[in-house]
């Protein structure tokens, strides 16, 4: 039985499986397919949450779970420190941003013992994380933090076989600080690579997402998706609206064709008499 391995693309992939099982050609073959199906989900972006109001390309993916896609997702850690309520990990994906100088129940916590902490939050779905904001609060840099700290992305709960994604060494930095990364998994993990405490109010996995039918990404920037007129539809690109089969376009709307007249497909063109 081929087992599952953190393999992100290919060029990381096939060097561990060479290394380890060179003589297996079924764990060769399974990477290049994980590879395959990888790369292919990472050009399918996810909707939208929200359209009328979320910035197209970027979603925050801690906070698209649920039914409507709109809810904080599922947090955990290796340990929280006092009363679960005070310093929970959900308390990171609350969508709440502390004050610079806030009091430390806003932000979580892990506990006083001597391990490598770790945060971890369940997307409930494969993301392609591009990048991480985090947020720290007052004094973290002395309570634990996020210093020296890795973002870890990847398919399984385990942190120990979860891909490294990047670095989060922030220092006495307490606004939105941003770690680069560029991953596929389900799963996306805070662990610190020595014996100390993390601490930090709020973590945003930012990855693309793409508008709805109807909807088409604005011409300038990355604001809120731009609804199409009455009577017309997006492009399978969402990149413009074009009239719906049966109109025809005008200067900002779309018309009905005129009786006796007809138009088959969608698009700019003129209507064609029967």
């Amino acid at each position: 039985m081929v087992s599952s391995l953190p393999c992100l693309y290919l060029g990381a992939c096939l060097p561990r499986v060479m290394r380890r099982t060179a003589s297996n050609a079924a764990t060769v073959l399974y990477c290049l397919l994980y590879a395959l199906v990888t790369l292919a989900a990472a050009q399918t972006p996810q909707l939208c949450a929200n359209p009328t109001i979320t910035s197209t390309g970027t979603e925050n993916y801690a906070r698209m779970c649920g039914v409507n896609a709109d809810a904080a997702c599922e947090a955990t850690a290796s340990s929280t420190y006092g009363k679960t309520w005070h310093w929970g990990p959900e308390i990171a994906v609350d969508g709440v941003l502390s004050t610079i100088g806030g009091g430390y129940d806003e932000g979580f916590l892990t506990d006083f013992v001597a391990e490598r902490a770790w945060w971890r939050v369940d997307f409930g779905t494969q993301r392609h994380v591009q990048s991480v904001y985090m947020r720290q609060i007052w004094d973290s840099g002395y309570w634990g933090g996020v210093n020296n700290a890795r973002i870890l992305v990847g398919g399984t709960g385990d942190h120990s076989t979860t891909p490294y994604c990047g670095e989060a060494n922030f220092g006495d930095v307490r606004l939105n600080n941003e770690v680069p990364c560029n991953c596929l998994g389900r799963y996306l993990f805070v662990k610190t690579e020595q014996n100390k405490n993390l601490l930090f109010s709020e973590l945003m996995a930012f990855g693309p997402c793409a508008c709805p039918a109807g909807y088409i990404n604005p011409s300038v920037g990355s604001g809120p998706c731009v609804a199409c007129p009455s009577n017309s539809q997006s492009t399978a690109n969402g990149s413009a609206c074009e009239c719906s089969a049966g109109y025809t376009s005008l200067p900002e709307s779309c018309v009905i064709c005129p009786e006796g007249w007809f138009k088959a497909f969608p698009g700019s063109a003129a209507c064609d008499e029967v």
